[in-house]
């Protein structure tokens, strides 16, 4: 790679609506020239300098056309322009030299304009969160407060947005959050797991449900099931759907596809877990159950209160598990922190789910959330840090921009 200094690249696409301009300078050192798609705002172009086809140099200007490479279903035809000094804005109509024309928007997105055919064009603004155009400040705001318990409507208060805004950073962020989900939890060293199920709601409780929607998954009763690791406090495999068997089938099958070797395994008394382990691990696993007892005792004034356990069974069903770790207290307690964490599974109240994907998308951002983020009182780390899949605390910043 020959020449030094500063080299300036301009970049003009064009696609089947209207033209665009994207200036970038870069250093002659840098690896890697980046160009956005103005249609899905992914990279484009990943190709490092010294394996460019053509030569570098500060001698004089040089131009290359090439066809880049496919993104979506458009293909664009990107001519690179490599010249010393300041960076140059060219017409995609006539080829001659842009100049500024001021700003528009509330960014301040920089415009050019065409000394010879007059036509304007602008910077493509960078946009971290996809196509929205809500502050990345913002959205990491409305973030922090939805995993603290904080209701959609009050989001919507406290940080100055409409609270649709807030549905689709929530939209956003779950999505990123069950990719990151699915692809930093595996070969996990887990040892010691406890699973359960938390119940919450949709619309409307299960008795109000249509008989044509009864059993679809779009209104009524909504189960969580959530596997957490004893000793790391990791969370990780989760899945909202029925108290089913399909359910817990799809369910265990998840956790054993997260894991690297042999588990011990605590559950409660329901007969679903006892067939989906037997299915997904077979004789591979420490499997136990924890069958509680409670009394029947029922008055006004317990109504709203659980029913008082008098005491507790332990119960082997497959392997050897050690008796002095068949326990659900941790899952239990996590169980807790989820309804305290989101304010769509509190009990008594009109901030229950309306939408079955707005549920999931929270599940998901409160788990990796959770995992990554927010430091254990025990542990004095994340989760995530204690298992070894992640190096420091995350900022929450960090979940919308992997």
């Amino acid at each position: 790679m020959n020449g030094s200094g500063d080299l300036c690249s301009v970049w003009p696409i064009k696609c089947r609506n209207s033209h665009y301009l994207i200036r970038k300078s870069l250093i002659v050192s840098a690896f890697w020239l980046d160009c956005i798609c103005p249609t899905c705002f992914g990279k484009l172009l990943p190709e490092r300098l010294n394996k460019a086809p053509w030569c570098i140099s500060t001698t004089g200007p040089q131009q290359k056309a090439y066809e880049a490479k496919s993104c979506c279903i458009l293909r664009y035809a990107v001519t690179l322009f490599l010249t010393p000094g300041k960076a140059r804005v060219i017409c995609n109509d006539c080829g001659t030299e842009m100049k500024k024309f001021g700003f528009f928007g509330k960014e301040r997105i920089q415009r050019y304009r065409c000394k010879n055919c007059g036509q304007c064009r602008s910077d493509i603004p960078d946009r971290p969160l996809d196509t929205m155009r809500v502050p990345f400040d913002k959205a990491v705001q409305i973030v922090n407060m939805l995993v603290e318990g904080i209701s959609v409507r009050a989001t919507a208060r406290l940080s100055g947005v409409h609270r649709d805004t807030v549905l689709r950073v929530l939209e956003m962020a779950g999505e990123k959050c069950i990719l990151l989900h699915d692809k930093m939890m595996r070969d996990l060293p887990c040892k010691v797991l406890q699973v359960d199920e938390i119940w919450s709601f949709c619309q409307c409780k299960e008795i109000n449900v249509p008989e044509d929607l009864k059993g679809k998954g779009i209104k009524g009763d909504m189960w969580t099931w959530v596997a957490i690791d004893s000793v790391t406090k990791l969370v990780p495999s989760w899945h909202v759907g029925n108290r089913d068997a399909l359910a817990a089938s799809r369910f265990v099958e998840d956790v054993k596809s997260r894991l690297a070797g042999r588990v011990q395994l605590t559950s409660d008394g329901l007969k679903l877990y006892a067939s989906a382990v037997e299915a997904s691990f077979g004789s591979e696993i420490d499997y136990a159950m924890l069958i509680k007892l409670y009394g029947r005792e029922f008055t006004p004034e317990s109504r709203y209160s659980p029913p008082v356990c008098i005491g507790a069974r332990k119960r082997r069903i497959t392997g050897n598990p050690i008796e002095r770790l068949v326990s659900t207290s941790h899952v239990e307690r996590s169980n807790l922190s989820m309804r305290m964490g989101m304010r769509r599974f509190t009990r008594l109240t009109n901030g229950f789910s309306k939408k079955a994907e707005n549920h999931k998308y929270m599940v998901a951002l409160y788990f990796a959330y959770y995992n990554f983020c927010r430091i254990h009182g025990t542990l004095r780390v994340t989760p995530a840090m204690e298992v070894g899949i992640a190096k420091h605390v995350w900022a929450t910043k960090e979940l919308l921009e992997n």
